[in-house]
């Protein structure tokens, strides 16, 4: 076996030339592949956590029906079980309860359609990162109640500013209709257009008050320290619903909640394998260029070979070598390069300047371009272009195991 290793070896660095132009088709296809796969999941990876730390949560708890229907009367109460289990549980950093409803926001002879959100604040300040996108004003209040938060585009639209009073009206949980004067505290910029414009947070107090929920909620964001450990969250908050099919709790992962940004994430899997294959099969082209070549030149060679008594396998064996040893140091040198590349843009993101940055904002997005660096990335890259350069040696392979003695000496 060190014999056939020291002749491929050799046989590679005849033509070096075109064993370096191979090599280099491997070097391209492999830091191509790494680094576009190391952006678009670091840049994704940050994207997501940016918007489930924002204000969606993780996993959400919710009454069944509520995700496609979020009407008012599909609420639960939050009872010492599921607090225990929530407060004990490793994975999960925290939870932040909230009410959902529709109504009227009104200020003078002016009123707009609104969804009303009551939320904790101080759960909100330690969970989430909603809290940072007060752009005017001071947030939620727990101690005044009567502060509420409104989207920048809804303030422009009521013709209102910080400080002046509205009114709230919306059917409360028993049917009746509540109605209550609140002040403008603050103001908030998500960059979504639609939902900056009809809006508003409320001191969940205040809103169990104005719907008369009588302490119910109708969703708890959980929010937990690893995206990783997503599915064991799950699992431990799915253990917890089953106990209260009763009450028609359910447990719903991130990517059941935000379809939108799920489609996203799977339209950038799809684009990613379109990507993957043109330049796989252009180093497979390369590599199978290469092997032809080399094998042919070589006829004359080989048809001694076999005069002499050589085996076929042994001729096979010592090509597919040379075929092993480009791409492996192809692979190595592609993947050092793509690692160093993606480790600085993991560590030190690109940052989108001027109208990107504006555009990025509106559909929800960070204006920032990351990288990642995670192992699967490289293996699975590795794995594609080593299974393509055995692929591709088949064909060569056959001719050389169907060379004669006779046919390989009078080659010219």
């Amino acid at each position: 076996m060190n014999l056939l290793f020291k002749i491929a070896w050799r046989n590679i660095w005849r033509n070096w030339r075109r064993s370096v132009l191979t090599m280099l088709a491997v070097v391209f296809a492999v830091f191509f592949i790494n680094v576009m796969k190391g952006i678009q999941t670091g840049t994704f990876e940050a994207n997501i956590r940016y918007t489930l730390n924002l204000f969606s949560g993780h996993i959400q708890i919710q009454k069944e029906g509520f995700q496609d229907n979020p009407t008012l009367n599909k609420a639960f109460s939050l009872d010492l079980e599921m607090l225990g289990k929530l407060q004990n549980d490793e994975y999960i950093r925290g939870f932040c309860p909230r009410i959902t409803s529709f109504g009227l926001i009104g200020k003078n002879e002016k009123s707009l359609g609104t969804a009303i959100i009551g939320i904790d604040p101080t759960a909100e300040l330690l969970n989430s990162e909603f809290p940072n996108r007060i752009k005017d004003g001071i947030f939620v209040s727990s101690v005044d109640e009567n502060i509420i938060n409104v989207g920048e585009r809804m303030l422009k639209n009521l013709n209102a500013k910080l400080g002046d009073t509205v009114v709230i009206l919306s059917q409360a949980f028993d049917g009746t209709m509540g109605n209550k004067k609140f002040v403008i505290g603050g103001v908030f910029r998500f960059g979504n257009n639609e939902f900056d414009g009809m809006t508003i947070f409320m001191n969940i107090k205040a809103a169990d008050e104005l719907l008369a929920m009588n302490n119910k909620i109708n969703s708890l964001a959980v929010f937990i320290d690893n995206l990783d450990n997503l599915d064991i969250a799950s699992t431990n908050l799915k253990s917890l619903a089953k106990s209260k099919v009763d009450k028609g709790i359910v447990v719903l992962p991130w990517f059941e909640v935000l379809r939108d940004l799920k489609q996203t994430v799977d339209m950038k899997v799809i684009g990613e394998i379109f990507y993957v294959l043109i330049l796989l099969m252009i180093v497979g082209f390369g590599i199978l260029n290469t092997v032809l070549m080399s094998i042919t030149e070589r006829f004359r060679e080989f048809g001694v070979m076999l005069a002499l008594g050589t085996r076929h396998y042994i001729i096979v064996l010592s090509v597919f070598i040379e075929t092993i040893i480009i791409s492996l140091l192809g692979i190595s040198i592609g993947t050092l390069f793509a690692y160093l590349l993606n480790s600085y843009f993991a560590k030190n993101p690109f940052m989108l300047k001027g109208d990107f940055t504006k555009l990025y904002e509106e559909l929800g997005y960070l204006p920032e371009i990351y990288s990642s660096v995670s192992t699967e990335i490289f293996t699975s890259t590795a794995i594609l272009i080593f299974s393509v350069s055995i692929l591709v040696y088949i064909y060569p392979a056959f001719r050389l195991y169907k060379l004669t003695a006779l046919k390989g000496i009078r080659y010219t």
